[in-house]
């Protein structure tokens, strides 16, 4: 173990103070008791320490501490705050303290300031209000201010994020709940006037809970310890905890009485099925029941592909390939602009996602970035062998999935989705956790559209 620094420091734990030896690693930060008989030796893990923060400048900390770390106890979900005084050996404590609150954030790629302005919780009533209690002291360590709203009828987070007099008061909209209430907070928000600034200032953040679905699990497999990558939960918490954001790009999705935003996807046919049906049983049966059962729908597919500059370099767009407003119909009735592709088929199932994964299990881009300004188009035509069809669908768990005849994943900018065939009662398309209903449909990416709370990206 490389020891960074090292020191003696009277610390409070909980309502106890004693004398650690305090030695810092890029691993952990170790307290050794000074004497050995009157406790044990406490180990803090980098990747659960949440802050730190500089205290001898606060008029409201405790009189003489020098430091605070902010810690969870994993997997319990719990906050333990230490607080560093300084030992009876210490000379210059304000040096001392400022040395190691810097050395604590580069280490630990700890954030060096939290947000000043107001959280506000969107919370779903029953589990959501449960974790709410766990986490709300952690948010309270750090130095957060926050207002509560619990959530207990659809329609009400968009009611009142589209009415919200003062909305600019907050910095950030924390979720806990699962991924379509997400997709209602971006739809209140995208309800204003104002709504493209407001997500450029306002940081969303989502703790989830229930199913996990495509957002959250591509968020925690981008968490530096194995017990976040493995809780898309705790991963969450974290994100929201410690103030970074990152641009993430959103999509735009218009229908029939239908405006709204997304920042996962939008599937029908057998992928969102197969997620439906198997909650609550076992998924490989409800696949292979629908590999033997399939469904096919005809429609009318076209899209705007992504395409890359002269010298093939993606990160280099030309300037008329940003300007994407030239390139988009006219509503969903609108004609097709020149560039755009169309294919008229029968489909087993159409996607559309930006991000790596669809949930916990499975993922149809594992490389696919969530701000490169691309969606990502699956088109499983009714062509396709059932034994090609297995093939696809176990590759989605292994996160590799062959070239196979009758399934293309298309790089693209805009969509429009338009059935040929008229709806039965149960057919509907799926969209960031939702259900729509089926009718044409059009969507265009919306690069780096929002900020979200994520802790590494």
């Amino acid at each position: 173990m490389s020891v960074l620094l090292e020191d003696k420091f009277s610390v409070n734990v909980g309502k106890r103070r004693k004398d650690f030896k305090v030695t810092l690693s890029q691993k952990s930060l170790l307290l050794q008791p000074v004497d050995i008989l009157a406790s044990r030796k406490i180990e803090l893990a980098h990747e659960n320490v949440i802050t730190t923060k500089l205290l001898l400048t606060d008029p409201d900390s405790p009189q003489d501490c020098l430091f605070r770390v902010v810690y969870c106890l994993v997997p319990k979900i719990k906050c333990q705050v230490y607080e560093f005084y300084p030992h009876s050996d210490t000379r210059e404590p304000e040096k001392l303290a400022a040395l190691w609150v810097a050395s604590l954030q580069k280490t630990f790629s700890l954030p060096i300031k939290v947000r000043s302005h107001q959280l506000l919780f969107v919370v779903d009533e029953g589990h959501g209000m449960h974790l709410y209690e766990k986490v709300q002291p952690m948010f309270d360590a750090c130095g957060y201010n926050h207002e509560l709203m619990e959530v207990t009828a659809k329609g009400q987070v968009l009611k009142r994020l589209k009415s919200e007099p003062k909305i600019n008061r907050f910095g950030g909209i924390v979720v806990i709940a699962n991924e379509s209430l997400l997709a209602e907070v971006l739809s209140g928000i995208h309800s204003r006037d104002e709504w493209k600034c407001l997500l450029q200032t306002i940081s969303i953040g989502l703790i989830p809970i229930g199913g996990v679905l495509g957002l959250s699990q591509s968020l925690s497999s981008l968490q530096r310890g194995s017990h976040h990558r493995a809780d898309p939960t705790l991963a969450g918490i974290f994100n929201c905890l410690r103030g970074r954001t990152a641009p993430v790009d959103l999509f735009r999705l218009e229908g029939h009485n239908l405006k709204t935003l997304g920042v996962s996807n939008l599937g029908f046919g057998i992928l969102p099925d197969i997620a439906k049906e198997s909650q609550g049983c076992c998924k490989c049966w409800i696949q292979s029941w629908r590999i033997l059962n399939l469904r096919r729908h005809s429609f009318r597919i076209a899209y705007l592909p992504y395409l890359t500059s002269e010298n093939k370099f993606e990160s280099i767009i030309s300037k008329e390939h940003l300007e994407l407003d030239n390139q988009l119909p006219d509503g969903i009735q609108g004609d097709l602009p020149p560039g755009w592709i169309s294919e008229e088929n029968d489909f087993i199932g159409v996607h559309v996602t930006n991000l790596p994964f669809l949930d916990d299990r499975r993922s149809l881009v594992p490389n696919a970035k969530m701000n490169d300004g691309i969606l990502w188009l699956f088109l499983i035509r009714s062509l396709t062998s059932r034994a090609d069809l297995r093939t696809f669908l176990n590759g989605l768990k292994r996160r590799e999935v062959p070239p196979l005849d009758g399934i293309d994943a298309i790089k693209i900018r805009a969509f429009r989705i338009e059935p040929l065939c008229e709806a039965r009662a149960d057919q509907e398309y799926t969209f960031d956790g939702q259900d729509l209903a089926f009718s044409t449909v059009q969507g265009h990416v919306l690069p780096s559209g929002c900020r979200l709370m994520c802790d590494r990206y």
